[in-house]
């Protein structure tokens, strides 16, 4: 009633203002809902961007290719001990943990053991404990279990009888610190060399052994044969689960030189003075290790050093001689025949970069838990050389070692050699730092001049 009054009363101009701003405010409302509804038609929504304004954030650098091995790196015995070689330096299963051992000298009595942790942000390792005081003798060998829960270092003395081995144990990887120790000594007196070499099962991270070998056993005249015992319960009460001996064992073979157990099921041990090698398996109902294939001999004398490594599958042995006797050392491939179960030598390799006196070649041997990678250390202990070592492809069913692909040089120069004095009892290790990703190698440099334990990384998967 009242907007008839108004609109047929209209007189004054600001009357007929009003209705010609009310005209325009619905002529504008109209175009507006028409350019919306075009503009939200089903035709058209993709058409239509959005801008964000975000508070801006520090740039993500762009990581660089992971291909080649590089030194990550070097651990120099200031770190450790300034008067100590450093000797070993092994991997946990994930590469998160490193061992170091140190030692006095050659013929020292007493080393250090320091573990290393692997920090996320810095990308390097940093020490967080060091065990001083070790009982040392002319030990080879240091191992650490993949958990690293138990390490285990041997003092087994040439010139002194019998020897030991001391064992460190935590129970969880945050606590403890190896505060705690066991010492096993030899089962009976008498003999040499005990605690010569040790191992923690590698690639398994559950079994509570640890291997240890005597070259010399018995109170003869010091030349008997050598022997493998099993310790079980490591941590607890140690208990000798087993004793293994050659079964062809003759007096002053050297059964026990070197030993390598894959795990739960398969264990290869070298006989540096017969140059015989022997596989075990371990049989599942009595849980003891029986000889699986004949023993078979390797071309070279193994005087020390011998790299070993079984397959996970027991099909496939690699030996190294070192190269005390050859020289140049060499590293030998063996495959198990599927009708007799013996090993036959299908490939020897010698060092593929300038072969020379005290190289070493082949006293290293470390595979990847995938069985990709093969890793050979020489350590080229010659005047103006530098150690290496040799990155191959691997290929476990097919038997057969892939082509070289990387040569790896510590960049160390050593110093011209003296006569007989050769240092490279030295265990390597090749571990996968995570799923997928870059793969860490450890190998000491150990020179009585120049000594260091290096690290490396690489993804070969990624080199061209």
């Amino acid at each position: 009633m009242a907007w008839h009054s108004f609109f047929t009363n209209l007189s004054t101009p600001a009357q007929w203002g009003i209705v010609a701003g009310i005209l325009v405010f619905i002529a504008g409302l109209a175009v507006l809902i028409a350019w919306l509804a075009g503009a939200f038609d089903s035709d058209s929504v993709a058409s239509v961007s959005v801008t964000v304004s975000e508070t801006p954030t520090s740039p993500v650098p762009t990581p660089s290719p992971c291909d080649v091995f590089l030194l990550e790196q070097a651990i120099l015995p200031a770190e450790v001990n300034n008067a100590y070689l450093l000797k070993n330096a092994v991997l946990s299963a994930d590469a998160a943990l490193m061992l170091v051992q140190a030692t006095e000298t050659m013929a020292g009595t007493s080393a250090e053991l320091s573990v290393w942790s692997y920090n996320e942000i810095s990308q390097l390792y940093e020490k967080e404990y060091v065990k001083t005081g070790v009982p040392f003798g002319d030990v080879q060998y240091a191992s650490m279990r993949e958990d690293g829960l138990r390490a285990a270092i041997g003092a087994g003395l040439f010139a002194v009888s019998e020897g030991l081995v001391t064992v460190f144990y935590r129970s969880t990887i945050s606590t403890d610190l190896f505060t705690n120790s066991q010492t096993i000594n030899p089962p009976a007196a008498g003999g040499q060399n005990f605690g010569l070499s040790v191992q923690f099962p590698e690639f398994d991270d559950t079994m509570d052994s640890l291997f240890v070998s005597q070259l010399k056993v018995g109170t003869g005249v010091g030349n008997e044969n050598g022997a493998v015992y099993e310790y079980k319960n490591i941590g607890t009460t140690p208990i000798l689960h087993q004793t293994i001996e050659a079964a062809d064992k003759t007096d002053g073979d050297g059964f026990g030189a070197e030993i390598f157990v894959y795990g739960n099921q398969w264990m290869i041990v070298s006989a540096n003075v017969s140059n015989q090698v022997y596989v075990y398996e371990r049989n599942a109902g009595t849980q003891m290790w029986v000889p699986s294939g004949l023993p078979f001999t390797h071309t070279d004398t193994m005087t020390e050093g011998q790299g070993l490594y079984i397959s996970s599958d027991g099909k496939m042995a690699v030996v190294g001689s070192g190269g005390f006797n050859s020289l140049t050392g060499r590293v030998e491939l063996y495959t198990r025949d599927n009708t007799s179960s013996n090993f036959t030598l299908v490939e020897t390799i010698v060092e593929p970069d300038d072969p020379h006196t005290f190289s070493a070649f082949g006293t290293g041997i470390a595979v990847s838990l995938d069985e990709k990678y093969i890793i050979i250390s020489g350590h080229g202990r010659v005047g103006g050389s530098q150690p290496r070592a040799y990155l191959y492809a691997l290929d476990v069913d097919a038997q057969t070692l892939g082509p070289l692909i990387q040569t790896i040089s510590s960049g160390v120069t050593l110093p011209e050699p003296v006569t007989g004095v050769v240092f490279s009892f030295s265990r390597i290790s090749l571990r996968q730092r995570g799923v997928d990703e870059e793969y860490v190698f450890t190998a000491p440099v150990e020179d009585p001049v120049v000594t260091v334990a290096q690290v490396f990384t690489g993804c070969p998967d990624n080199i061209s």
